[in-house]
Order: structure tokens, then sequence, then C-alpha cells
């Protein structure tokens, strides 16, 4: 049991001090606020009659710091009958410091208790009271001033920065506002809430806002008889990129649209009904709603919107693609337009504007859109893509604003296990510092860029210490616009590094020949073949050899589709020195010196 001395922001309620009471066996932890030193002992009375009435036990004794109860208390006859208890003089003993864990912040060797008896400090020095001057003022209403706040920018001391706050409450600031700065608080942050239904009927804005507030119970829908498929397609993020870089090249015009309350526009085909909610007059007893459309809530609810969607596209003259659900083209002698719809997010680019601006305000006579006009990420003829905003959310998330930046990723001697550990955290740390860091670097599609495929791979070659296996990474790119890239672990561990590189050279021609067919969906042509670039001279001999020797057997059938694809023309691998291969950003973590001589060819600063 503890008392710690008087704090200088005093509490609403007048409160300077705080009593903290530990259970010695399983650590709980009791905090009283009093005003005065002289509650202490009522405060035990109450803490020893809670303990005996809850837990059915008494109090076997009490450790204590004398500077918690006057002499007086320490020798009442409460003290001495009802419990043993144990003093110290200020200078604390070891068992004693387990209450400060409770309180960090107050550490005993920077806010050490005073002495309970002001004339005696230490075992060899006393003070003679009747020498100190007191004051002459006799008024007993003495109004207390009011604390004036400091103005520093609060942080957490030095030796904290290794640690990770989980959360923090601003409540427990409440008491550093004066009464006119709480009023002012409550006014801001109160909503007048209607307390009938007459008054919520006559509420026009009430009603407005609460429109989109009616939802489905989900969680009680069953498989196969309320709804049948819940799946419902999203555009890529590649093919986002995609399109804004052929923006960029080909001068087209670009606009954004979103679509207000998406999940009503879907009209179901199951049988759903709804019990009618309260306020809701006409029907009758007994009877029961029965929808219509989809509502929130409901697990069908975004595949209806986007069968509605595509109908209402395929209606105007838009073809959905074969490569991407989410993907319509309409095309004709005199303007070409595509599309892609991401949930409630529609892009819409073409060559002609007034046509753009006919498809918007046909979707604005089906469903209730809000033009956004040109993307924010749109300057004229150049497009910068950033995710700043999302960047700093993340950083805010984990409260790592005021953490030190890093200038890499990742570590360059980082590993990874299937199993989480405390390393993995720290390395996840690691990554927000550096994003904390470069929240304004994204990718810069350029005008200039020509309207040319080229394709980097490259394998770490057992790259996991656990399972041994390589780490593949590819990156595809429009011209100089990176569109396209991916770092993945494999499936099974390769016997040789050119085994590794091959099952790369693999994964990168699918990911061209899924880019080719968006091409032939616009009709826009490409030359062919794809540079293919690898650093790995055998691996070529692989591709040009058509015999299976004893050491390539073994690899899967699907890998073999690069021979095939070399052999019609559609890919030309070649080869590429290391220090000029961009693929090896994607397979491993790199010194400050090599990223930047990488993010360099398609990256920039805003």
């Amino acid at each position: 049991m503890d008392l710690w001395e008087p704090n200088r922001t005093i509490t609403r309620t007048g409160a300077r001090f705080f009593i903290t009471i530990v259970e010695d066996h399983i650590r709980s932890t009791w905090t009283y606020m009093i005003n005065h030193k002289d509650q202490a002992i009522d405060i035990l009375k109450n803490f020893v009659s809670m303990i005996q009435t809850q837990f059915e036990t008494k109090v076997r004794d009490v450790k204590f710091l004398e500077v918690v109860f006057p002499y007086r208390d320490r020798s009442s006859t409460y003290m001495s009958t009802l419990f043993d208890h144990q003093t110290s003089k200020p200078c604390m003993p070891i068992d004693h410091y387990n209450t400060y864990e409770t309180n960090p912040d107050v550490a005993p060797s920077s806010s050490p208790s005073d002495p309970p008896n002001p004339q005696v400090l230490s075992e060899d020095m006393s003070i003679n009271e009747s020498s100190i001057p007191t004051s002459t003022s006799t008024s007993s209403n003495a109004h207390l001033p009011l604390v004036r706040q400091s103005n520093r920018v609060k942080k957490f001391p030095v030796k904290s920065n290794d640690y990770i706050v989980s959360s923090y409450s601003s409540s427990s600031d409440s008491h550093i506002f004066t009464d006119s700065h709480m009023l002012f608080i409550a006014n801001m942050s109160t909503i007048q809430e209607p307390h009938t239904y007459k008054q919520t009927c006559v509420n026009h804005e009430w009603i407005k806002a609460m429109q989109t507030k009616l939802m489905a119970k989900g969680y009680n829908q069953v498989e196969g008889i309320d709804y049948y498929d819940s799946f419902s397609p999203v555009t890529k993020t590649v093919i986002v990129r995609f399109i804004l870089a052929l923006v960029a090249s080909m001068k087209w015009f670009l606009h954004q649209l979103d679509v207000n309350n998406v999940f009503l526009h879907g009209c179901l085909d199951e049988e759903v009904y709804m019990v009618p909610p309260e306020g809701y007059d006409q029907v009758k007893s007994g009877q029961v709603c029965r929808f219509k459309r989809s509502l929130y809530g409901l697990k069908q609810a975004s595949r209806q919107w986007n069968n509605e969607f595509t109908s209402t596209l395929k209606a105007y003259g838009f073809v959905q693609s074969c490569s991407d659900n989410c993907m319509f083209v309409m095309s004709s002698n005199t303007c070409f337009m595509v599309l892609i719809v991401y949930a409630d997010d529609i892009i819409i680019a073409g060559d002609l504007e007034e046509a753009i601006k006919a498809v918007k305000q046909h979707l604005h006579k089906k469903f209730t859109i809000k033009d956004l006009g040109l993307p924010k990420y749109f300057f004229g003829i150049e497009i910068f893509l950033s995710q700043r905003k999302y960047v700093l959310d993340i950083v805010k998330d984990m409260q790592l604003q005021d953490a030190h930046k890093v200038a890499t990723p990742l570590q360059v001697d980082c590993k990874f296990m299937q199993h989480p550990i405390v390393n993995h955290w720290h390395t996840a740390i690691h990554v927000v510092k550096y994003l904390n860091g470069t929240p304004n670097h994204g990718l810069f599609y350029s005008s200039s860029a020509a309207i040319q495929l080229q394709g980097f791979c490259d394998a770490d070659w057992a790259r996991c210490k656990v399972t041994r296996k390589s780490i593949t990474g590819y990156c595809v790119l429009l011209g100089t616009s990176l569109i396209s890239w991916k770092s993945k672990k494999q499936n099974i561990v390769s016997k040789s590094s050119t085994e590794a590189e091959y099952r790369s050279l693999a994964f990168a021609t699918y990911e061209l020949k899924w880019l080719s067919y968006l091409f032939q969906d616009l009709d826009i042509p490409i030359s062919e073949p794809i540079p293919l670039r690898c650093d790995n001279h055998t691996t070529f001999h692989i591709v040009e050899n058509s015999v299976f020797h004893e050491r390539t057997k073994h690899i899967e059938i699907d890998c073999h589709v690069v021979k095939d694809h070399f052999k019609v023309g559609f890919i030309n691998p070649s080869h590429v020195s290391s220090k000029e291969q961009l693929a090896d950003v994607f397979k491993k973590a790199l010194s400050v010196t090599m990223l930047f001589h990488y993010w360099s060819r398609w990256t920039s600063c805003r």
C-alpha cells in the first residue's frame, strides 16, 4: 500500500493524492483518489470491509511506508488490533517496489514520497517548525488558482522508443480541461436525437440521415434458401494501373464516378422476408414485408448490385471483357471508351469527352451517382499514382507518427518463417517506419511512354531457410510505366538456381499473356515478341533446347509453356546484367543504394 504525493494538477473534485493498494498474491490493484492524507485511514477501513464482504476473507497484514498514515493513525487501536502491519522509512524496501509497477510514470527515483512526519526527514536530520513563518490569512474560502497547463508537446520518454503503445485513452486527460472547455466539447459532440416516432417522421434531416441505416440480419441467412451465390467480382489493381498508363500514353480523357447507396440498387432473385419495423403501420397484423431489392447486410447484396450494373452497361452498348469481368469496352467509328468498376467506384476513360458525359447522364438516370470529375492524380497528360493518405492512416493506426524513419522497407538479413514470432513483429514495425518516411513516393506515368510491354523476372534460390524454397519476383512495364509486379514463394523446392529462374520465367510469361488479352479486348495492337529479361544464361538454353535433360525432366509440364510461347514468337527471352535486373527488388531485401537505383527508374516524389 502506498500514497502518491500531491500532483501538480488538481482534479475536478479537488483530489491531489491517490492511494495504490496491490494484493500480493495475484497482483490485483485498487486506486483511490483523496483530497488529503488524513483520508487514508478511512480508505483502508472501507477497503478492508469490502474485502471481507465481497471475497469472504480477512486481510492478514498490510505493508506500507510511513508516509501513508500519520503517527496517530498508525498507533490507533484499529491498526493494532485488526491486522498486522509493517512500516518502513522513506528509503523504500525492495518488496514495496511492486506498487510502482502500476504507475511507471511516477518512478520512485524521480518522484519520491515525502516523509510522513514533517519534523523528521531522515534519521540524522530534524526541522523545528516554530522557526518557519506561517501565513496570516484567516480566510477559509481561499480560492485555489487554476493551474496553468504547459504548452510544450508532450512525448513519451526516449527509453520507450522500443515499445509500442497498444491504446491510449483521451479520457484520462479530461481533468485538465476547465468547466467552460468541457461545456464547449459537449455542445460540439451532442446530437439531438428524436425521442418518439412522431418526432422522427417530421424531422427531414433525420430521415435523410437514416435512409441507409436499415440493415438486414445477414447472419440469419441460410445458404440454398435465402441466398445461393454471394461472390461478387471486383477489378484488380493491375487493371487500374494498366488503364491509367494507357490514359497517359494515349492522351485519353479520364473521369471518376461514385454510386450512392450502391447495395440498394440490386434486385433479389430469392424470396427474402422482413418483419415490419416499428412505426411502419401500412401492414396488417401478422403480415411481413418481402424484399424486392437488396439491402445492406444481405450476403448476396454485392453480387446483385454487380449483376444490375452489368446489365445496365450491356444495354447501353458496352461489352464485358473476358479477361476481367469488371472491365467494359465500347468501341465505334466515332469514339472509344473503357469503364472499370470496383464496388461503388467507377473510372471511365475515352478519346471523346462528349461520349463520356453521355454515359454519366445515362448512369445517373438509372442510379444516383456522384460525379467526381477528373481523378485527383490526373494532371493534364501525366499521371502520378500515390497512396499517401492510405500510408498515413496505417502509420496513425500504429501510433508511429514520431518514430524514426528508415531508408529501406526490409532489413537485408531479415528472414521469415511460417509461424510468426517477435522478430516478425519488429520487421512489420520497420516496414511502417519506412512508409512513414516515404508517404509522398509514388508511380509516375509519363505521356511519352511507348505502347510496348516488357518484362523482368528473377529468382532467389533457396531463400527460405526453413523450407528451402525459392522466391519468385517479376515486374511488367508498359513503356517505362510499371503496371504489374509480384513477389511470391515458389510452391516446391528447386534443385538448382536455374530451375528456380525457369519457374520465374514461366510466372512472368503467364502475366504477359493475360495482359496481351487485355490489349485484344481494347483492340490495341502491341508489337511481338515481348522482351522478357532474365540474368541466368542456362535458363535460355532450356527454353531454346527442346530436349529434356536429366536435370530438367522433373520440372512440371506447365512450366514448359515458356517454350511454346517462345516458338510462336510471343516472348523473346534475353539476358540482362544483375545490376540492371529490375525484378531484383521483388525477390529480396536490398541496401539503400541498390533500392534507390531501382526505384529511380519508375518512381518519383511529389
